[in-house]
């Protein structure tokens, strides 16, 4: 589903950054949304070059927080040369929901990286 070969990966505190050769940005962009729409999520904020994918009411996280489905993470995807910066990171900390909110968007967000990690070798 995403084109592309993964040349380079990072971990960072909120995310992770994938370095991507044989696609351009725009390309990349459209399959990463569609991805995300296949894990159930909608773009809520931006575009599909920078933007945030969302799952699950908000409201219900205001009611009850971690033991509510709602999901954040950020995609951005940069063009450089003749590669690609895809850049994910959690939308929200997790940090509302205490240890089992935190915990819930960190395992969430190392199953997505993990599955276009996959898609892109």
């Amino acid at each position: 589903m995403l084109e592309g070969k993964m040349s380079s990966y990072e971990e960072t505190k909120r995310g992770a950054t994938l370095i991507i050769e044989n696609t351009d940005a725009a390309k990349l962009a459209g399959e990463v949304e569609r991805f995300f729409a296949s894990e159930g999520y909608k773009l809520e904020k931006g575009a599909p070059q920078d933007g945030l994918y969302a799952r699950g009411s908000g409201g219900a996280f205001a009611v009850v927080g971690a033991f509510s489905s709602r999901m954040k993470f950020k995609a951005q995807v940069l063009q450089e040369g003749d590669k690609v910066r895809l850049i994910v990171t959690k939308g929200m900390s997790g940090m509302w929901g205490g240890l089992i909110g935190k915990s819930k968007v960190t395992n969430e967000l190392n199953r997505i990286v993990l599955k276009i990690k996959s898609m892109l070798m």
